[in-house]
């Protein structure tokens, strides 16, 4: 007699993210393993079961391009309300608490991570100060440091090249750091919003070959020719990116991913689910859906044991409620344990202290004249240029504003373009 499973989840149907068939199945878990996947009925012996009537079997959710600090949660917390979305594995870029507190908070961020079933992976961030001379930061990283981090237990990548500027120019530093990370052979993600033409050549021939920001519809598919791997978040899933994708003769490897998401906004509005009802609405098919948020970010992040309900393959799956397109997470398990019910963390929180982190980032006092604009100007109204913020997302672009002046004094506070 074969070996006793230790659950069986019976009931459902299993989404193909190789075919985009679903078909009804039984699946089986042994340890941390899918250990079978076979016709509803077949006789197996478990110890426990979970009833997926009317319910859809996925593979767990991966986010390829995010950074923990920009939800205002530790490693822990974090994990604790996003599995129970159905985000099972992460790829973190701690660039924004790096910046303030160095090599000691990648180290912290770490500790904390592995202290949690989610896997949580790291990218070394690149760019430390992240636009070197132009601000303020608490630490910097050389070239050095970057290829030391890049050896450390959990790192798998050079986190986004979000100088992307001096990338193109030959910077010498942002040179040394993308060499570092080729010669270590690890994933080098990039940050080049409409880059194109001879600098977007120029910027790939780093090795940089993946692109997570917002890009005029004809940018996407110039990068996506020239085999960049293409992570849309939020505000980049419009219906004419959709339709354009959609139109080529074969459709290019994608990624959903979060990027930048708040606590309240994962809590009432989802994770990667939310991502994925966004594709949905913007016109990608569900199951092209399913596989951006599943096998090819895993393929991306090379972790080959994972994106499909297969055995043999890691059993992070998550049992979604109705319709594929709802993206309505039920129950999550994260390495054959159930770790989220109804959107709710169901997992013992693992003991131990990851300690105190210290860091700082010191600027120039200022005063109240500080934030006086005085210009050598007569009074009157004077035309100004500006920065316009597009409402839907974070996108910026030029503009020019009339603004009073009166003795020598721009009136700008409380004014929009």
């Amino acid at each position: 007699m074969s070996e006793q499973h230790d659950l069986r989840i019976f009931g459902g149907s299993v989404v193909s993210t190789f075919t985009g068939e679903e078909f009804p199945a039984d699946v089986l878990v042994r340890g941390s393993e899918i250990s079978a996947v076979l016709p509803p009925g077949t006789p197996a012996e478990a110890r426990e079961e979970i009833d997926a009537t009317g319910m859809r079997i996925v593979p767990g959710f991966v986010d390829a391009h995010m950074h923990i600090e920009s939800a205002f949660l530790t490693p822990q917390q974090f994990a604790a309300v996003t599995l129970a979305r159905g985000t099972t594995t992460v790829l973190a870029d701690p660039h924004e608490i790096v910046n303030v507190a160095g090599r000691d908070a990648m180290r912290w961020m770490i500790d904390a991570g592995d202290r949690t079933p989610q896997t949580q992976l790291w990218g070394v961030p690149s760019c430390v100060p992240a636009l070197e001379g132009l601000e303020h930061a608490g630490a910097a990283l050389s070239a050095d440091d970057i290829a030391e981090m890049l050896r450390w237990p959990g790192v798998v990548a050079l986190g986004e090249v979000m100088d992307y500027r001096a990338v193109v120019a030959g910077d010498p530093r942002m040179a040394a750091v993308t060499a570092a990370a080729r010669d270590r052979g690890t994933i080098l993600d990039g940050h080049c919003p409409n880059l194109s033409g001879a600098e977007l050549s120029a910027y790939l021939a780093t090795g940089v070959d993946s692109d997570h920001t917002k890009n005029r519809t004809e940018v996407v598919l110039e990068k996506a020719r020239l085999g960049m791997t293409m992570m849309l978040q939020e505000k980049c899933l419009d219906e004419d990116v959709a339709k354009a994708l959609l139109a080529l003769p074969q459709l290019p490897p994608l990624c959903l991913v979060t990027d930048d998401l708040a606590a309240d906004h994962i809590v009432t509005e989802g994770h990667l689910d939310h991502i994925a009802r966004v594709a949905v609405a913007a016109g990608f098919p569900p199951h092209i859906v399913l596989r951006a948020l599943t096998w090819t970010p895993a393929q991306r992040l090379r972790l080959y044991d994972r994106g499909v309900v297969s055995p043999g393959k890691r059993a992070d799956l998550v049992l979604l409620r109705g319709e594929l397109a709802a993206f309505d997470p039920a129950v999550v398990l994260a390495g054959g344990q159930v770790v989220g019910r109804d959107g709710t963390a169901v997992y013992e929180a693992r003991s131990g202290e990851t300690g105190a982190l210290e860091g700082r980032v010191d600027v120039e006092a200022q005063d109240e004249d500080g934030f006086r604009w005085r210009v050598d100007l007569p009074d009157g109204t004077h035309r100004f240029r500006a920065m316009r913020v597009n409402p839907r997302d974070t996108y910026t672009e030029a503009a020019e504003i009339e603004l009073p002046v009166s003795g020598g004094e721009v009136a700008w506070e409380a004014r929009t373009v």
